[in-house]
């Protein structure tokens, strides 16, 4: 019997490559090939002889067994048990091996892409981090990726040994070092790469290299706030610790013509860090660019930059003044995929005609005039002057020895009465402030901040075509009867554009209709985009707006127009039943915004000492109007 298990054992052995794939043996296929089998010692390739046996050739000639199938049903299914269990067993080992790979290849964390140009990061072997700067080392004419970092080496990306990307360093694109109009230069001056290397240690601090930026802004400009000197020059400093902010605000300088924005400009090129002065730079490989030097992007003359090369330029200051944020391009080729470019930057922009909201939030603002000096205005910038050199490398120098400290300032700044965005914009500013100034200067630079938020928030609505449209829509609510206003009223777009129009421009303008189309289609995509107001359509085709009061009034205060109406004109668009409830959120918010505007008055109302008393009896007598008015109403 063993003897038949063993030799039905290697005909199953035979068989089953060919049936394993299809099914296991059953019984009548058993049967059907035959009740007795020809067998052989060599193990080839069965097939049937003339009687229908299997059978199998052997150089030694053919040696017959003849195996009785009795019990084939037990044999066959001790066979298909076999078979399974084999399969399964195999199943196991490659899920084993499969989720072997898996798990190791989770292990390693997804890469995460530096700029070459400066960064902040770990070193894995001491577990310690660093900052570096990037450069480039040359051996002839072709040069190698390199990184200085603050324990005083270089890593160089060599051909067989990338040393950056042994310590862990992923970066997509090498450093486009001949694009940047200035950088840390290798041997040409006491503060250069070689010499903070190599040579003997010097202590260089961060006031130090404030005060070169601080007089050469003195000297050069004429600022009409002396507290704009320390301000800029505290924001130039701040582009050299880029890596240490969350945020960069983007430094806009709104000037008339004649009143030195391209010596500014100038003034910045050669004081930032990896500066490059130029607008003619649009699409993927100026997003690339930035990625690889991180440089700090000057546009002299932003109303003058083409059109499409503006749009890239918006986008670079809308979205990288903050890290983490990307910008997105289809990829140039044949096979077109989505490329995500890290555009965090330092940004320094002018121009007559200003910004548009948006952007402009993103901006710290600064106005320049028209100088009256005339030694100011005749001195000229001379860029091949070598101090300017030496100062460069000096803050690079300065930098690597400094950035601890600049993190944590950074990191514990807290400026009372200054939140949200408008803190984040000028922290880097009040950063290198709180570093470099004392503490009566410090204070100043905050409340010049202050004011210039201020100033910023105060803006002129008179050609404002967004508040003229929500005034509009305003004053049809407060006409509205209690059903509309507890349901909300439907406006047309067109009849809020007819009310501009008329409003503020002649019907015999040459330019009428293009202004009349170009505010129906700003007005569109805003209120389109935005979830408070819902959007239909009327018969001709006509696109309208449901325009509830307390989603109004809270669009109102989101775009910081609140102030600029009536508190009791805002509570007669609401229904009664919330005019009637003092505690709701909308009359609190309403009643909030105003108080705050009566305060300011009265601080000013108090600070007139100096006036003649007949206005300044006046004055006072206006603000008590203003507090009986608000008393009455409420």
């Amino acid at each position: 019997m063993e003897t038949e298990k063993s030799l039905l054992d290697e005909i199953a052995d035979d068989l089953k490559e060919d049936y394993r794939k299809k099914h296991p043996i059953t019984p009548e296929e058993a049967k059907r090939i035959s009740d007795e089998i020809t067998l052989k010692n060599h193990f080839s390739k069965w097939k049937r002889d003339e009687k229908g046996f299997l059978i199998k050739d052997t150089e030694r000639g053919c040696i017959e067994k003849r195996v009785s199938l009795e019990n084939s049903d037990r044999w066959v299914n001790e066979q298909n048990e076999k078979i399974r269990n084999e399969r399964e067993e195999e199943k196991q080992i490659n899920t084993f091996k499969n989720n072997g790979r898996i798990k190791y290849l989770l292990e390693k964390e997804k890469p995460e892409y530096k700029s070459l140009g400066c960064g902040i990061h770990t070193d894995p072997n001491t577990n310690e981090e660093f900052m570096y700067y990037g450069t480039k080392v040359y051996e002839g004419n072709f040069g190698d990726d390199a990184i200085v970092r603050d324990v005083k080496d270089v890593l160089v990306a060599f051909k067989d040994e990338n040393q950056i990307r042994q310590i862990g360093i992923n970066y997509r694109f090498s450093l486009f070092d001949s694009v940047l109009d200035y950088s840390w230069s290798n041997n040409q001056t006491e503060y250069s790469i070689n010499q903070f290397v190599f040579g003997e240690k010097k202590e260089v601090s961060l006031k130090e290299c404030y005060e070169d930026t601080l007089q050469n802004e003195i000297y050069f400009m004429d600022y009409q706030d002396e507290m704009m000197y320390v301000s800029t020059a505290c924001d130039n400093e701040s582009s050299y610790y880029l890596p240490i902010f969350e945020t960069k605000g983007r430094s806009f300088y709104n000037a008339e013509k004649g009143s030195g924005k391209t010596k500014k400009a100038m003034l910045c090129d050669l004081q930032m860090f990896n500066p490059i002065m130029s607008a003619d730079m649009s699409g993927a490989s100026y997003f690339r660019i930035i990625e690889s030097t991180s440089a700090s992007i000057i546009i002299d003359d932003f109303d003058a930059v083409e059109e499409e090369k503006k749009q890239s330029q918006i986008q670079v200051m809308r979205t990288g003044y903050k890290k983490g944020q990307k910008a997105v391009r289809v990829s140039e080729g044949k096979i077109k995929i989505p490329e995500a470019f890290n555009i965090f930057n330092s940004m320094i922009i002018n121009n007559v005609g200003g910004l548009d909201e948006i952007t402009q939030d993103r901006c710290n603002t600064y106005q320049l005039i028209k100088s009256t000096d005339t030694k100011k205005i005749n001195r000229r910038i001379n860029d091949k002057d070598p101090k300017w050199k030496i100062q460069r490398d000096k803050k690079y120098y300065c930098a690597l020895q400094n950035w601890r400290l600049v993190r944590d300032t950074y990191e514990n700044l807290k400026i009372e009465g200054i939140n949200g965005r408008d803190l984040e914009k000028i922290a880097p500013i009040l950063t290198i402030g709180k570093i470099v100034l004392d503490e009566d200067t410090f204070n100043q630079l905050v409340e010049y901040e202050k004011r210039k938020i201020e100033e910023h928030k105060d803006r002129d609505v008179s050609s404002d075509w967004l508040f003229m449209a929500l005034k509009k829509a305003v004053d049809i609510l407060i006409e509205a009867s209690q059903t509309e206003k507890e349901s909300g009223v439907w406006v047309r777009l067109d009849e809020l554009v007819n009310k501009i129009m008329t409003d503020n421009y002649n019907p015999s303008d040459r330019d009428y209709e293009k202004t009349k189309k170009y505010i129906s289609i700003y007005l569109g995509k805003i209120f389109k985009n935005t979830p408070l107001f819902q959007s239909g359509k009327v018969h001709g085709g006509f696109v309208r707006y449901l325009f509830e009061p307390t989603k109004l009034i809270k669009f109102l205060e989101i775009r910081d127009y609140l102030n600029y109406f009536n508190e009791n004109e805002l509570i007669r668009t609401l229904p009664l039943s919330i005019q009637s409830n003092q505690s709701h959120p909308t009359i609190l918010s309403i009643q909030s915004i105003h108080k705050d505007k009566l305060i300011v008055k009265e601080a000013e109302a108090d600070s007139m000492d100096s006036m003649d008393r007949t206005e300044r009896g006046q004055e006072v007598e206006i603000i008590k109007e203003i507090k009986g008015n608000s008393n009455n109403e409420t």
